[in-house]
């Protein structure tokens, strides 16, 4: 019982880690799932932040495209054309580039403007540079860019394009680190419905990532803009713009919204991406986890720690709890061990209220039903000795009865009485099987010859006062049953029927099968039986004891074939007596149908 003891605490040992380590790692999962919703929850707030400062930006510059394109100067530009007079289109490039220079004096986000026609070429600039080009071929190669096709397409509605430099719309420039986005949109004079000419407003791109730089830490990841193509236009960290971004083969182009775990070399990164209203661009927002990483750890070793400390309170309560279980369990062991040496009758007399209680309770009765079984079996074997010995006493030397009935059946064959000639063979022939064979068992025809053998002799004594009726189906007479257990209640009939009725006696014998058993009847027309008799007959055969206290010297022959029946069938098998005072006996034998 101590090594099961061992055992018990080593399996709760090892499924407590067990519910430990899945414990963790789900918590640790589910601490991570809540850390990536209040993620997505909180960045896309900032998206929305962002989205309304851009729309409002975008919205101004609509505003200011549109006040700049009425001006006077600009609208002479737009309708003029190279053919002009030389100093009035001076004049006029000189009161553009003012212009600009106000736009860009007073708002502070715009970083340069640009004015590209195909007759009169091209106009615009920055603070520090400006661009005034009439060559026609500069402005036609300008005009095969991508942008300033999306403008075409779009017109009058304006196109938004990132990830750019001065350069881009300025060739004078050789160098220029200020990266732009752009918005450009088709224009035309006031006066004429052919779009002549391309508006376009940069704003610095450090104005976009001001929204959102100052919420995003370094050590946080980063935060930045891609368009349609995955190229980061602009970006928390300035050193990626112009790249393509790792991100961009994951972002369903139509989704509005999204999230995702990427596993990079530093470790899992958590991306959440957002559409732009009204653009193909989308907000890209970078977290390593790892930085949530580190606290969900420290939680965890806390719990650890916690946990740690509960299980070795249970491990000693379960130590101290396992003790006291096993205690009764021990000793059911040892009473047991105790039994299997033979020392039968153990009970214990205390018994706990539970499950174990329950087997000590089982143990208790399976140790006094043993005492009992072997005081029955004692018993059963005592009667099988005292009917072995009546047998016995019984017996007389069979040779010799058998020698001498021989004898006395030639003296009357050579007198010629044919009687005493007749009945000797019939008692012959009943006396062969009873010492020829010892066999306990016979088959029902032979059981039946025996009787007719009887039945004989007895009409011999009667007078042939005795009739006889056999009603068994031919199957039923090959069933094995004990021997000579019909010719008891044959006798009883013969002599109890003949003593007190002075008429002929009928005999029937009926047999019919009930299932796997089969039924014998014996009927007789004799006088019946008293009864007070007959109550006490049925009694003696259900209580064996009864017997012994009372002479019923008559009821001997029936009791011991009832228990013979008993002794090698069992229950339910046995004799049944049954009388109706004046209409006869019946006695019912009911046996097991068994058939070699």
């Amino acid at each position: 019982m101590n090594s099961l003891r061992t055992q018990l605490i080593l399996y709760f040992m090892i499924i407590s880690l067990v519910v430990l380590a899945v414990g963790s790692y789900f918590s640790y999962s589910f601490m991570l799932d809540i850390v990536k919703g209040q993620n997505e929850k909180y960045i896309l707030q900032q998206f929305h932040q962002l989205e309304q400062n851009m729309t409002a930006t975008i919205t101004d510059v609509d505003r200011l495209s549109k006040l700049f394109i009425m001006d006077d100067h600009v609208q002479q530009f737009l309708m003029a054309n190279v053919n002009n007079d030389e100093i009035a289109a001076i004049e006029t490039q000189k009161s553009i580039l003012r212009r600009i220079t106000d736009f860009i004096s007073n708002y502070s986000y715009i970083n340069s403007i640009y004015i590209f026609t195909k007759n009169n070429g091209e106009i615009g600039g920055s603070a520090r540079n400006i661009l005034i080009s009439r060559e026609i071929e500069v402005v036609d190669n300008a005009s095969q860019h991508e942008i300033f096709e999306k403008a075409t397409a779009s017109f009058p509605a304006l196109v938004l394009d990132g990830g750019k430099d001065e350069t881009y719309f300025n060739p004078n420039i050789s160098n220029s680190k200020a990266h732009l986005i752009s918005v450009v949109r088709g224009v035309k004079p006031i006066y004429d419905t052919r779009k002549s000419a391309i508006l376009i407003f940069n704003i610095a791109e450090r104005n976009f990532a001001s929204a959102y730089s100052a919420t995003v830490d370094s050590k946080e990841g980063n935060m930045y803009i891609i368009n349609d193509k995955g190229e980061i236009i602009s970006s928390s960290d300035g050193n990626n713009i112009g790249d393509i971004s790792p991100a961009a083969s994951n972002i369903h182009k139509e989704a509005n919204f999204g999230s995702y775990v990427s596993k990079e070399t530093n470790g899992q990164v958590q991306i959440v991406y957002y559409k732009l209203k009204n653009t193909n661009w989308h907000i890209v927002r970078e977290i390593p986890l790892a930085i949530y990483s580190g606290q969900l750890f420290s939680m965890q070793k806390i719990i650890v720690i916690i946990f740690s400390f509960s299980m070795l309170f249970i491990f000693m309560a379960s130590f101290y709890w396992l003790r006291k279980v096993m205690e009764p369990l021990n000793k059911l062991a040892g009473k047991m061990r105790d039994l299997s040496s033979g020392k039968l009758g153990l009970t214990f007399s205390r018994i706990p209220n539970n499950e174990v209680g329950v087997v000590i309770k089982r143990f208790n009765e399976m140790s006094l039903s043993i005492v009992g079984l072997i005081s029955k079996n004692d018993q059963i074997q005592e009667e099988k000795r005292k009917l072995e010995i009546e047998a016995l006493q019984s017996q007389i030397n069979p040779h010799f009865i058998y020698n001498t009935l021989n004898m006395i059946k030639w003296m009357a064959a050579m007198i010629k009485a044919k009687n005493i000639y007749e009945s000797i063979v019939a008692l012959g022939n009943m006396m062969r099987p009873a010492f020829k064979d010892t066999e306990p068992m016979c088959t029902l025809k032979e059981e039946i010859e025996y009787l007719e053998n009887y039945l004989r002799i007895m009409n011999w004594r009667y007078g042939n006062r005795i009739r006889f009726e056999l009603n068994i189906p031919e199957n039923l007479f090959g069933c094995r049953i004990l021997k000579f257990i019909l010719q008891p209640f044959i006798e009883n009939s013969v002599i109890h029927g003949m003593k007190n009725h002075r008429n002929d006696i009928g005999l029937t014998i009926d047999g019919t099968e009930n299932g796997d058993d089969f039924i014998i009847t014996i009927s007789d027309t004799g006088g019946g039986i008293d009864p007070q008799k007959l109550i006490e007959i049925n009694e003696t055969l259900d209580n064996p004891n009864k017997l012994k206290s009372k002479n019923h010297s008559a009821s001997i022959g029936i009791y011991n074939v009832n228990r013979r029946i008993l002794l090698s069938f069992g229950d339910p098998y046995g004799v049944r007596v049954e009388s109706s005072g004046s209409e006869g006996t019946r006695v019912s034998i009911l046996l097991p149908k068994r058939v070699d």
